[in-house]
């Protein structure tokens, strides 16, 4: 039925292919409800952990074939783990309540800040809009253009027509485009606010200054043309 089936699978007959999470729990490790996190087929866990085991130790690997574990265990052994996860709870309330504190901050900056272009990471999927006006950096210059319809709009790109430059216009390949999350790209609102002051750029350019797409972007470059 695959063509990748490791040693050691199950036999992916129709009862096993239909089995759901659930039909094997407290008898092997499978299908059980209580399994972690690991690699899967079918809504079969194949390799992985045992989520009702404590959240360290070898003890905690399991495959889908393995016995449940927790059924081999005695009392003092199941009282350990009831602890482990009462400590868990009480972990994680602690933790709900240092990211409501680090919330309500932030709120309360955000009635007082000023605009400003956001991250490239922070911009949402609909960030970009067909007819919207854009500034995109190519051949060392930022080169103003416009939205069009393309490759996975609204889903992680953006597609353009460059005004002075008829290649860029849609051919079988479709336009030209980018992912809307780097900082090669900017909306009108943003290139205006950069061009007139520049040291701006270089402000915001130094908290997105990586590599994008497994080259780093020309920073420095972007920040000179604007004067």
């Amino acid at each position: 039925m695959f063509d990748d089936i490791r040693e050691g699978e199950p036999e992916w007959n129709a009862e096993n292919c239909n089995r759901r999470r659930g039909d094997t729990t407290l008898i092997t490790c499978g299908w059980c409800d209580y399994r972690g996190c690991g690699s899967c087929r079918y809504d079969c866990m194949l390799d992985g952990d045992c989520s009702l085991m404590k959240n360290y130790g070898d003890e905690r690997k399991v495959k889908w074939d393995t016995p449940c574990k927790i059924k081999t265990l005695g009392k003092l052994d199941i009282q350990s783990l009831i602890d482990n996860k009462k400590w868990e709870i009480s972990a994680a309330q602690q933790r709900i309540i240092s990211v409501g504190k680090e919330q309500k901050i932030l709120e309360e900056l955000l009635t007082k800040v000023e605009w400003k272009p956001p991250q490239p990471d922070s911009r949402p999927c609909d960030y970009y809009n067909i007819g919207d006006g854009v500034w995109v950096f190519y051949q060392g210059q930022w080169i103003h253009g416009t939205v069009v319809s393309g490759y996975r709009h609204h889903d992680g790109c953006v597609s353009y027509i460059l005004d002075d430059y008829p290649a860029s216009k849609p051919d079988e390949k479709g336009p030209w485009g980018c992912g809307y999350a780097v900082p090669g790209i900017l909306t009108d609102k943003e290139y205006t606010y950069f061009k007139s002051v520049p040291e701006r750029f270089q402000e915001w350019s130094k908290l997105c200054d990586r590599s994008y797409n497994g080259e780093k972007a020309p920073m420095d470059a972007m920040y000179r043309a604007f004067w």
